[in-house]
C-alpha cells in the first residue's frame, strides 16, 4: 500500500521513482563501440618501436624513410588526431595507402587529444582485422597513446 494513500503523489517523488527505474534499466557494463575489439587481438605479439624523430624538426623525411624501409612487406597505416580550433572537438584520421583507405571523424564534447589518438589507433586495428591484413604497421605521432 502506498504511503501516499489517496493523496496526490508529489512530482518530485514521481520523478525520483522514474529515475530509479531507468537507472536499473541502464547497462553500464557495455563497452562503447569504438573500443570494442575481439579479444584474440590481445594475444597477438605487438612490437612497439620508438623513434628519435621530433615533431619540431622540419625535415625528418630521411630518417622516416629509413625506418619505413625496414617494413616494406607490411601494410602501412597512419593515424593522427588534432583539435583544429582548440575547443575540444577533436578530429581524427586513419590512412592506409596500400588499401586506399581514408577514414576521418570527430569526437565531440571535450575529448582529449590522447583519447582521440587512442580511438584512431583502435579504429586502425579494427581496419587491420576487417581487411584480414596479416602483417601491418601503424605509424602514429602520439607518445601518450
Amino acid at each position: 500500500m502506498s504511503i501516499w494513500r489517496n493523496l496526490n503523489i508529489p512530482e518530485v517523488v514521481k520523478c525520483s521513482t522514474r529515475i530509479n527505474y531507468l537507472k536499473e534499466q541502464l547497462d553500464c557494463t557495455k563497452i562503447p563501440r569504438c573500443f570494442q575489439t575481439n579479444l584474440i587481438t590481445h594475444y597477438k605479439k605487438i612490437q612497439y618501436i620508438k623513434s628519435n624523430l621530433e615533431k619540431t624538426n622540419i625535415d625528418n623525411s630521411a630518417e622516416f624513410m629509413e625506418m619505413k624501409s625496414k617494413y616494406l612487406e607490411y601494410t602501412t597505416l597512419y593515424t593522427d588526431a588534432s583539435d583544429p580550433q582548440n575547443v575540444g572537438n577533436m578530429g581524427l584520421g586513419i590512412y592506409c595507402p596500400d588499401r586506399n583507405i581514408k577514414l576521418s571523424g570527430s569526437l565531440l564534447g571535450n575529448s582529449s587529444i590522447c583519447t582521440s589518438e587512442v580511438v584512431a589507433i583502435i579504429i586502425a586495428v579494427n581496419v587491420i582485422k576487417e581487411e584480414n591484413i596479416k602483417k601491418s604497421i601503424i605509424f602514429t605521432d602520439s607518445l601518450s597513446a
